[in-house]
C-alpha cells in the first residue's frame, strides 16, 4: 500500500471507532434513562423494583403494539408485600423518552 492509502485506511478506520464508541454510549444512556423512568413510576406507585428485564414484544401485551422504535420490559416489583408484574413500552428515543411521534408511544400496563 502507498502512503496515501494507508493514511486513509487510518483515517476509516478511526471514523469507525468514534462511531462504535458512540453507539454505544448512546444505547447505555438510552437504557439508564429508561431505568430511571421505570424506577420513577413504580415509586410513584408506592412500589419498590426488583428486577426489569428487556423482553422480546411477542412475549408481553405490546404483542401487536409494538415495532422497531420500542424496547418493551418486564418489570417485577413489590407493593404492600405482594409481587406484582408491569410492561413498559419504552421508546428508542435518547433525547426526549417521551416523545409521542412515535406509531406507538411510551405506554404502561399493569397487571392485577
Amino acid at each position: 500500500m502507498n502512503k496515501k492509502t494507508k493514511f486513509l485506511v487510518i483515517i476509516f478506520t478511526i471514523i469507525v471507532i468514534v462511531i462504535s464508541i458512540s453507539l454505544v454510549m448512546g444505547f447505555q444512556k438510552l437504557k439508564e434513562k429508561h431505568l430511571e423512568e421505570i424506577d420513577r413510576v413504580i415509586t410513584s406507585t408506592g412500589g419498590k423494583v426488583n428486577e426489569v428485564s428487556e423482553v422480546n414484544p411477542k412475549s408481553s401485551p405490546f404483542n401487536d403494539e409494538s415495532d422497531r422504535s420500542n424496547i418493551i420490559y418486564k418489570i417485577t416489583y413489590e407493593k404492600s408485600g405482594t409481587q406484582l408484574i408491569a410492561w413498559y413500552r419504552a421508546i428508542n428515543q435518547v433525547n426526549d423518552i417521551h416523545d409521542e411521534s412515535f406509531p406507538f408511544g411510551e405506554k404502561w400496563i399493569f397487571e392485577d
